[in-house]
């Protein structure tokens, strides 16, 4: 028997739970929101859609619900808007939601590897890692595998070949400062090459494409929700996955986007050669992490 346990049944929490409701991803899944009336209204409505296709159990009752899970999603927390620039706000809010939410994962699923979501994401990763106290592989940010599905749609509209065809990582900060690894990017298999002036123009389309579709629809859901499910079924499935996640790194006291395989034991973090301009983006990401982790 297999569980996913989500923590958080807003848009993004509850798309999640229907995603991985529909691939079969677990044989439980389990939805908790302290809004328990639309946490349980998501589970029932999810079962519905799934009674033709499969028998995942969905329930809702509270925290013991998330017992004996193997992994657990934290998605609960303020969501970020198209007016909210700053981002200290959000991460002082969220701060203190995830941690209330690591309370009860040590409680009721000590055993559990952890992918958190709520934003500002690497931040929230870092203060899930020091409020558990679980080893680095089992506490993991999502965002790389966004990031690289955003980065594949861009490069796709830029050159006007098929997204399946593109194979691109983005690693460090999940935000203003994330890398795109234009490095190690191919198109069919073969190395592309681009331009400064291309690399900087769509470097800054993927840097901003979140806040176009916020300004758009209010949230990104669709996206997000399947990445997510592409680590949890690495995880289960123990496929060692290679995709980039936010990981508490040792010595640094932070945690951010790096190159990792996930499997049944979580992520266990890779080395790639990267460029120094590459090296250069990334650790500017670390130092604005660092400050706000001290601003914190």
């Amino acid at each position: 028997m297999t569980k996913i346990s989500i923590i958080g049944a807003g848009k993004l929490g509850s798309k999640i739970a229907y995603t991985l409701a529909q691939r079969k991803s677990s044989d439980e899944i389990a939805i908790v929101d302290i809004m328990k009336d639309v946490a349980l209204g998501n589970a029932i409505d999810i079962s519905q859609s799934i009674a033709y296709s499969n028998n995942t159990k969905i329930i809702s009752n509270g925290y013991e619900d998330i017992s004996d899970s193997d992994i657990v999603i934290i998605t609960a927390g303020k969501p970020r808007t198209p007016d909210m620039n700053d981002r200290l706000e959000l991460a002082k809010i969220n701060a203190n939601i995830v941690s209330s939410v690591c309370e009860q994962i040590l409680k009721h699923a000590p055993n559990s590897i952890v992918i958190t979501c709520s934003n500002p994401m690497d931040l929230m990763n870092h203060i899930a890692f020091k409020k558990l106290g679980f080893e680095q592989q089992r506490v993991i940010g999502f965002g790389g595998r966004l990031d690289g599905s955003r980065l594949k749609y861009i490069i796709a509209n830029h050159i006007n070949v098929k997204t399946s065809d593109i194979n691109c990582d983005v690693i460090g900060e999940h935000g203003q400062s994330m890398t795109p690894v234009f490095s190690r990017l191919t198109v069919n298999g073969e190395k592309q090459e681009f331009s400064n002036t291309e690399k900087e123009k769509i470097t800054a389309e993927l840097r901003g494409i979140a806040l176009k579709i916020i300004s758009l629809k209010g949230i990104t859901d669709f996206a997000p929700a399947s990445g997510v499910a592409d680590m949890a079924d690495a995880i289960l499935n123990n496929t060692n996955l290679v995709v980039p996640c936010s990981m508490n790194l040792e010595g640094e006291n932070l945690s951010i986007g790096v190159p990792v395989q996930l499997n049944q034991n979580g992520a266990n973090i890779l080395e790639w050669k990267i460029t120094d301009e590459e090296t250069k983006m990334f650790n500017e990401g670390k130092n604005k992490l660092k400050e706000l982790i001290s601003s914190l």
